[in-house]
């Protein structure tokens, strides 16, 4: 990933906008980490792992023990003269965006939307929605893993 995208309110051609009341939330949450960042496809997965994690009764720190690290906006390094407090407002927005979409197809699968879980694994999974902090800490372990190294290639020289 690059860090961030284009973004809209829209898909890539222009015809559905992202909240058209006809589109699933899955795929609203689809569409814009794909005009977005598709690495958020990867955290909306490894966001899932958690809740079931928590579902299962781990804490939240071992539940998000996978992704230790910063935040998707302390992650990522901006452009060579670019505004860094500027990038970063910038992530945090597309970052609010994706998460807000993704808790609209997670939260009803969670053990708070269960009438049948415990009161504790319903607490633990509300964690994951109090805040986009979280997500986050899970896209930027993504997005860090996913960093490369510019050289010059000897063949080019």
């Amino acid at each position: 990933g690059d860090g961030g995208g284009g973004g809209g309110d829209g898909d890539e051609d222009g015809e559905t906008p992202l909240l058209d009341e006809a589109v699933s939330p899955l795929e609203r949450f689809q569409r814009h980490a794909r005009a977005t960042n598709p690495i958020f496809l990867l955290a909306a997965k490894s966001a899932a792992a958690v809740l079931r994690r928590l579902a299962a009764g781990d804490s939240p720190d071992a539940a998000m023990a996978p992704y230790p690290g910063l935040a998707w906006e302390d992650a990522v390094p901006p452009p060579p003269g670019a505004d860094a407090a500027a990038f970063r407002e910038t992530l945090r927005k597309l970052l609010t965006q994706s998460w807000l979409l993704l808790c609209a197809v997670l939260a009803p699968h969670t053990p708070a939307a269960s009438s049948s879980s415990s009161s504790a694994a319903a607490a633990a999974s509300s964690c994951m929605f109090a805040s986009a902090a979280l997500y986050s800490r899970i896209v930027g372990s993504f997005e860090r893993r996913n960093c490369s190294l510019a050289v010059a290639s000897p063949v080019e020289e």
